[in-house]
């Protein structure tokens, strides 16, 4: 989701609208590489740089919770890539560009794997929204896999009401044959998004990127994003044009791990300790109860968790912390998913059903230990320091090791699941992504970002984000 501003010609013709004369019909979307060159628009542009795709609006509304703002939408055609997008523009029925805007986003060639509609969503500030009108083209929306699935349910339920119970039943194996076919289709296109990446341009200097990690925060519009590490260093953005803030509340100790909530992002680190932040740009110092250095931070429905040493702290809101752990285990690893916490000690496993209330304990357990683990698609994975992945359907019962390239060759840190599948990455440059948990490819990194670390690796709504030694950071696209 972009921000972008009126041109000079934009607001000259706000101007009329506001003393009588005609509306400003929003017809089209441009977009352009700005001949390799990023800029900042000044408003006196009349044409971008080097326009390289225009289209028709799909949609618009003004946004009622936001007055002033209208957020417009199209879709640029997955023929249209092997550029990175510099710079986005808005043009009325009489041709003019009226809006402009500078991003930075790639469009992956379609040799790179990437076969996908770029879904375009921009906001726009006004003083009179009743002043624009909106040309929109309802042929430019592509028929989406959401509405793939709202056809099948709706075909379910239609069928159960008008026909028999034998036709209904019928109707309804065959929409749930389309759901598991849409799921397959959707884990498969995520994991060929996951395993194309390219570079962030970002100042964070010769340190490590520790953490990352983004999202929606009801405290700001759009999506927010966080990057920190050694130094007590932080950046933030809302569209990846990442700058530094301030003060973190870190002074120089490093920055281990960053979990973003409904309305606040909390990182932690060296020292035991813990700052957050309604945005991202201003932070406050929180007390941890602790000195002993914290390694992890996640956000569950039950607030956040973080871990490091002999500590796992439990704090509903990210500002009142408390010490949990009734295991005095040294913990290497939390994650959440499928309605249950599941810790990675030294030795061992544990797993609440309850919100960390009760615990089971997993007697089985792989030989070297976990470093990291993920949850999702009814599995625990988890990964080691000789570069094995270990999967478990049923609490450490069974343990399986599917066969990846990293085995006996390099340490896995971190395995992170986003709701469709699972990524993993090494110290030494090597992603690995898998749409089930046992099958897994390596994903070629443009530009290895070099040591990888525990939570620096993390989904965000523009899709995966790893950063790396030398303030290295990298991307894939996010097509769902």
């Amino acid at each position: 989701m972009y921000q972008i501003n009126l041109t000079s010609i934009g607001q000259q013709k706000q101007t009329q609208s506001l003393i009588g004369g005609p509306a400003v019909m929003i017809s089209h979307v441009a977009v352009g590489d700005a001949d390799g060159n990023p800029y900042v628009p000044t408003g006196s542009e009349t044409v971008l740089v080097n326009e390289r795709w225009r289209g028709a609006l799909a949609q618009g509304q003004a946004v009622t919770e936001s007055p002033g703002l209208i957020r417009l939408e199209t879709y640029m055609p997955a023929s249209v890539c092997g550029f990175t997008i510099r710079e986005v523009g808005l043009f009325d029925a009489d041709g003019d560009l009226i809006a402009i805007g500078a991003l930075d986003w790639p469009k992956a060639a379609l040799t790179n794997g990437s076969a996908e509609d770029l879904r375009i969503v921009i906001n726009l500030r006004v003083s009179n929204p009743e002043g624009f009108t909106l040309q929109i083209d309802p042929t430019v929306a592509p028929v989406t896999i959401a509405q793939m699935e709202d056809a099948a349910s709706s075909a379910k339920s239609e069928a159960v009401q008008e026909a028999g119970q034998a036709a209904a039943e019928q109707v309804s194996a065959l929409a749930d044959q389309v759901a598991a076919q849409i799921a397959e289709v959707r884990a498969k296109a995520a994991a060929a998004a996951a395993s194309i990446w390219s570079d962030v341009p970002v100042s964070f200097g010769s340190g490590r990127i520790r953490a990352v990690c983004g999202g929606k925060l009801t405290t700001t519009i759009g999506s927010t994003f966080v990057v920190a590490g050694d130094g007590g260093k932080i950046m933030m953005s809302t569209h990846l044009n990442l700058t530094a803030v301030s003060d973190s509340k870190f002074g120089g100790s490093n920055i281990n791990s960053l979990a973003m909530g409904d309305d606040v992002v909390v990182a932690v680190g060296e020292g035991g300790k813990i700052a957050t932040s309604p945005t991202g740009w201003v932070w406050t110092a929180r007390t941890s109860g602790t000195t002993t250095e914290l390694v992890e931070v996640i956000h569950t429905p039950d607030g956040f968790f973080a871990q490091g040493g002999n500590n796992l702290l439990h704090s509903p809101d990210g500002i009142a912390w408390a010490d949990i752990n009734p295991f005095g285990d040294y913990i290497r690893g939390i994650a959440y998913g499928d309605g249950e916490l599941v810790v990675c000690a030294s030795d061992s496993m544990y797993y609440s059903l309850d919100a960390a209330s009760s615990w089971e304990s997993v007697s089985n357990f792989p030989d070297y230990g976990l470093l990291s683990i993920a949850v999702g698609h009814d599995l625990i994975v988890g990964v080691d320091m000789y570069g094995y992945v270990w999967v478990t359907p049923d609490h450490g019962a069974t343990w399986h090791s599917p066969p990846v390239e990293t085995m006996d060759a390099t340490t896995l840190y971190t395995v992170r699941f986003d709701g469709q599948v699972f990524v993993a990455a090494s110290d030494d440059g090597k992603v690995l992504v898998s749409p089930d948990g046992f099958e897994w490819a390596s994903a070629p990194i443009v530009g290895s970002v070099m040591g990888a670390s525990l939570s620096s690796l993390a989904p965000t709504p523009a899709g995966w984000l790893l950063g790396g030694q030398s303030g290295k950071l990298q991307r894939t696209m996010r097509i769902f």
